[in-house]
């Protein structure tokens, strides 16, 4: 990655893309391995692929120590809404790669969204939480609901078409 698209994340993160990636963002390396994937799902390119299986490995490494399955956005900060593209992407790796690294880390995520993050009144999985108390601590947003949407449904379809339904009863007016 280019110094102009990596430089701003490099003082919250460190060098975002360089050698091993052992502390890997769900905000940072998670979007840009949903790109990648989508990319090369469309392309057939394969010169980000090293990139990919780098993601990929660290990803599914602290996916793999975290039993609810949701990694925080920045330390101690937890929008579930971030971890949908980098949980997409890794079913996409799984898909072209011939893995089963999403397996786990999505049936967690959607089982602590079920259990824990979801708004009382309306359902919908709430915008930022807790894992320490495990609790929302802020409900559900319309723009994190709505933006989600396309990555919900590939990593739990039958969960996503359950939000839509509360969506669409609970957001579109």
């Amino acid at each position: 990655m280019t110094k102009r698209i990596s430089g701003f994340v490099s003082s919250h993160f460190g060098a975002p893309f360089d050698g091993e990636i052992s502390q890997p963002s769900v905000l940072v390396h998670g979007h840009v391995f949903c790109l990648i994937m989508r990319y090369h799902e469309q392309s057939g390119d394969t010169r980000y692929d090293g990139l990919a299986h780098r993601i990929a490995k660290s990803l599914a490494a602290v996916y793999a120590q975290e039993p609810s399955g949701i990694l925080p956005s920045y330390p101690g900060i937890w929008w579930p809404t971030d971890n949908r593209p980098a949980l997409a992407a890794l079913k996409k790796y799984d898909m072209a790669f011939q893995t089963g690294l999403a397996n786990d880390p999505c049936q967690r995520w959607v089982n602590s969204m079920r259990t824990y993050y979801r708004d009382p009144k309306s359902g919908l999985i709430c915008g930022y939480v807790s894992l320490l108390k495990k609790e929302p601590l802020v409900g559900p947003r319309g723009v994190g609901i709505m933006f989600a949407f396309p990555f919900l449904v590939e990593v739990d379809d039958v969960f996503a078409r359950e939000q839509y339904a509360l969506a669409q009863k609970h957001l579109v007016g």
